[in-house]
């Protein structure tokens, strides 16, 4: 078993310590920042500000003839 130095910067090292501790401990992603302050996972890192979202892709169905109306006045 490593010795780690909390809290952990380095993405392969975190990547190493949750695969460590996955079968031993219950934790949730993000963890604490004072064990980890990177994101051991290959998502995307989301904006603190949601005003700096510049790509949204969603597909939603559109029903009724109002919410095509209302749809394509959003564009």
């Amino acid at each position: 078993m490593v010795q780690y130095k909390f809290p952990i910067e380095d993405k392969e090292e975190a990547k190493q310590f949750i695969n460590e501790i996955k079968d031993r401990y219950r934790y949730s992603i993000p963890l604490l920042q004072e064990y980890m302050l990177v994101n051991p996972t290959d998502k995307l890192v989301l904006p603190e500000n949601s005003e700096v979202v510049e790509d949204i892709n969603l597909t939603l169905p559109i029903t009724t003839k109002k919410q095509l109306i209302e749809t394509a006045r959003l564009f």
